[in-house]
């Protein structure tokens, strides 16, 4: 049992030349992997908590040091040299900065004082002077 198939002789047929058309040269593009999707919020973010106090301030008594130096520049007697002791305490403790104004409005309210004395001093002894004679 043969077919007819296989008994019919085959004519080879007849070579067509194709045309070549080269294809475009195109660089593959960079694949990166999937970026996940995030759903959308349904509600607008929470708003932050209030920030909490700033730590208390390491030098509050600085300002006692300039009034020290300030007053004794503007001639206050006593002025400087109570707020002179105060800054001058302040700074050794560590609470405040700036003990050289404290120290120079302290130094130069002494001198004022001094210079006070020596003033009512000679009035005193002048006035005493003068009634005596």
């Amino acid at each position: 049992m043969t077919t007819s198939d296989e008994n019919t002789p085959t004519t080879p047929e007849p070579e067509v030349a194709e045309e070549v058309v080269p294809e475009p040269v195109v660089a593959d593009a960079p694949v990166f992997p999937a970026q996940p999707v995030a759903a959308p919020a349904p509600y607008a973010a929470p708003p932050a908590p209030p920030q909490a106090y700033g730590a208390p301030n390491p030098t509050p008594n600085t300002w006692m040091n300039i009034v020290a130096l300030v007053t004794a520049l503007l001639g206050m007697v006593i002025v400087p040299i109570i707020f002179g002791h105060l800054g001058v305490k302040a700074a050794n403790e560590g609470k405040a900065d700036l003990k050289g104004l404290g120290l120079a409005g302290l130094i130069i309210g002494y001198i004022e004082l001094a210079f006070l004395v020596l003033f009512f001093g000679i009035i005193i002894i002048a006035a005493i002077a003068s009634s005596t004679s």
